[in-house]
């Protein structure tokens, strides 16, 4: 046996390569994300378009009939659920914000209520009851936004989805599977408010940057990223949806004008999607 045919390949596969590569971009992004952090935060506008959608949405009529078609049900989920909440939650986080908090408990608890009623309004509504008139309206503004080569080919490529009594079936079934992360993710706000000061802190963060995060899912899925390239975007974007999600949270928990506020942050969203796409920065 000769020689060369007991030498071993010193060159790496290109799967081991592309593992690799894969390693090294994720850790300099990480190793990044401060910076790319700051830079959202204070090199871009994202904080201003939740404001935007609100004048976006006066100055431009033909959008007012699609908000008093889902008004009623915007109303009654959000006044159902404040009050709901109120009545369940608010003297348990005030009770257990009383340790940390002392006196003061009561605006730290009704925030954090005001917040637990909002995130349970925006489940609602964007799962079940407003999510097909809320993307018409996301495709709308950027058709006026002159996007329409990005919203047609998107919807033409889009998946047929099931029937509505399909769609209530397969939800009540995976409901018990669902149901330990959704508690989870429910007390989880609790939880970090117990946590004098720094608690508050994480989770308004936390929220923020997850409801700028939501505001682009209708794009996601008009362009048919993966969800690789969506964690991407997440990471790359974290500072912008955080500005983004600071005001669209607060705007939103406001008792009943929140349900405007609703409808106009998914403006905001389209046109920060739209700017995105101006800028070039929907490329990969």
């Amino acid at each position: 046996m000769s020689t060369n045919e007991l030498d071993i390949p010193s060159k790496s596969t290109p799967l081991q390569s592309h593992l690799m590569d894969a390693i090294i971009a994720r850790f300099k992004q990480e190793f990044s994300r401060p910076i790319t952090i700051y830079h959202g935060i204070t090199q871009t506008n994202s904080i201003s378009f939740p404001l935007k959608g609100i004048v976006y949405y006066f100055q431009h009529p033909k959008l007012w009939p699609m908000f008093i078609r889902i008004l009623p049900p915007l109303l009654i989920v959000h006044l159902t659920v404040l009050i709901g909440i109120f009545a369940t939650l608010f003297p348990f986080n005030a009770a257990s914000l009383i340790i940390t908090c002392g006196p003061l408990a009561l605006f730290p608890a009704t925030f954090l209520t005001l917040q637990e009623s909002g995130f349970v309004s925006s489940f609602i509504l964007s799962n079940y009851l407003t999510p097909k008139p809320m993307d018409n309206l996301f495709d709308y503004v950027l058709c006026l936004e002159g996007l329409e080569k990005v919203v047609i080919p998107g919807k033409l490529k889009r998946v047929v989805g099931p029937s509505f009594g399909d769609f209530v079936v397969e939800k009540t079934i995976w409901f018990p599977f669902e149901f330990p992360f959704m508690f989870v993710g429910f007390m989880r706000p609790i939880v970090l408010s117990c946590i004098p000061i720094l608690g508050h802190w994480i989770l308004n963060l936390e929220n923020a940057t997850t409801k700028g995060e939501s505001s682009q899912s209708r794009y996601y899925k008009l362009a048919r990223l993966r969800d690789r390239q969506i964690n991407y975007l997440a990471k790359e974007r974290e500072g912008d949806y955080l500005s983004f999600g600071i005001v669209a949270t607060f705007l939103e928990s406001i008792p009943l004008l929140g349900t405007f506020f609703y409808f106009t942050n998914q403006i905001g969203g389209a046109l920060m999607a739209a700017n995105y796409y101006k800028e070039g920065r929907e490329f990969f």
